[in-house]
């Protein structure tokens, strides 16, 4: 063998070797990454899907922003909320004329009437039993407190006597039907055949007169109550 043709052999073997070898050791290219697939186009109808880097960074609402609309008051809350305020205190300057005109117009109800002054003690100390029967039995009974302070004087009309008598009124809490009466006393009691007071009148359903309570004291627990209580009954 010549040196040419040697030298052509070996220069085809070294092509050869490198070639030779099998495809499947060459090892695949690494797959493409979900991050860096090209989706294409979205369909007809639909947005692009939100990568990522698309999507908005996530913000703290500032502290005075609204609450949710969920977490508002519903309409029941935000109602006014009513007050009521306490039965007020009232007198009223009449004759006894109107005392019985009132009286009158109670049918269906036991009827008391007290009959009182501030210058009499007995009266002021018996007084705080009408109250407690009005605030216990007002729906049945009705309740009248007649003042007598009025003495005639010219000089001191029965408005003189107003604020004196309404003051009493207000701190004995009397928020029942309250009279200043504007005939004389001393008239008065003649017209009434009555001696002195305090002096209670007890009046049925009807409308009559079942019985007066007078003297230096009227107990009410033991005279003026179970006469009441009695006449409810009828």
């Amino acid at each position: 063998m010549t040196r040419w043709t040697t030298a052509a052999l070996l220069l085809g073997a070294m092509i050869c070797i490198p070639g030779c070898k099998k495809a499947e050791e060459t090892p695949p290219p690494a797959p493409p990454s979900p991050a860096t697939v090209d989706a294409g186009p979205a369909p007809e109808g639909q947005t692009e899907p939100a990568t990522e880097e698309s999507k908005p960074a996530a913000t703290t609402p500032p502290a005075d922003a609204a609450p949710p609309q969920s977490l508002l008051p519903g309409p029941a809350e935000l109602q006014p909320v009513a007050f009521y305020a306490a039965d007020a205190v009232e007198v009223e300057i009449t004759d006894w004329a109107g005392v019985q005109k009132w009286i009158a117009s109670q049918k269906g109800k036991v009827v008391v009437v007290d009959m009182w002054s501030l210058s009499c003690e007995p009266c002021r100390r018996e007084f705080p039993n009408l109250v407690k029967l009005h605030n216990e039995k007002g729906d049945k009974v009705a309740c009248l407190s007649v003042s007598t302070d009025y003495a005639g004087i010219k000089s001191k009309p029965p408005k003189f006597y107003e604020p004196r008598v309404l003051e009493f009124l207000t701190s004995q809490k009397a928020t029942c039907k309250n009279v200043l009466c504007s005939v004389e006393s001393e008239e008065l009691f003649e017209t009434l055949d009555l001696a002195s007071i305090p002096a209670v009148y007890v009046y049925g359903k009807d409308g009559r007169q079942a019985k007066r309570f007078a003297g230096e004291e009227v107990h009410y627990d033991k005279e003026v109550l179970p006469l009441v209580d009695e006449l409810l009954k009828k």
